[in-house]
């Protein structure tokens, strides 16, 4: 998979201290739609994290893959400072894979490469605002902001994590 920044996003610098989207902000070449993301369960099984939630998968630590590396860089060219990274896929097979409520330690870019969700931002309990992203979307999450993923349909998104 390969992310381009669109030319109208290509000075845009994230400093993590705000919710940020950007709708379109990327081209994607090859992304990953589920046929890829078999074969990538089946090479890195070990990443599979069992949420004993039957729609909802979760890779984690996939920053040793090809893919996520290359994604991984695009991001640091985002970013104003120089961060530790991760990388996790998370994806559902139907709408019933809605992520818990929660936050995160690190920073979160969210990249859809399939299927339509929804992400819930909140503050402590109270709503603030809900994106709806699809393939080629970006939605910034700073560390410890609570939200949750709804999915539409199947989908799949990929997470970079940034430890600022």
């Amino acid at each position: 998979m390969i992310l381009k920044v669109n030319d109208e996003f290509k000075d845009q610098k994230f400093d993590l201290k705000k919710v940020y989207f950007f709708s379109k902000f990327f081209s994607i070449q090859n992304p990953i739609d589920f046929n890829r993301l078999t074969s990538i369960m089946d090479v890195y099984e070990d990443r599979i994290v069992d949420l004993k939630k039957p729609n909802l998968i979760k890779m984690l630590n996939l920053q040793i893959m090809p893919d996520a590396l290359n994604i991984q860089n695009t991001i640091k060219g985002l970013l104003t400072e120089s961060f530790n990274m991760n990388t996790a896929i998370f994806a559902s097979l139907n709408k019933n894979g809605i992520s818990e409520t929660h936050h995160d330690m690190e920073s979160v870019f969210l990249i859809p490469t399939h299927g339509l969700v929804n992400y819930v931002i909140y503050e402590g309990e109270k709503f603030i605002r809900s994106f709806q992203l699809g393939v080629g979307d970006l939605l910034v999450i700073p560390k410890n902001i609570t939200h949750s993923a709804i999915p539409l349909c199947p989908r799949i998104v990929i997470s970079v994590g940034v430890y600022n």
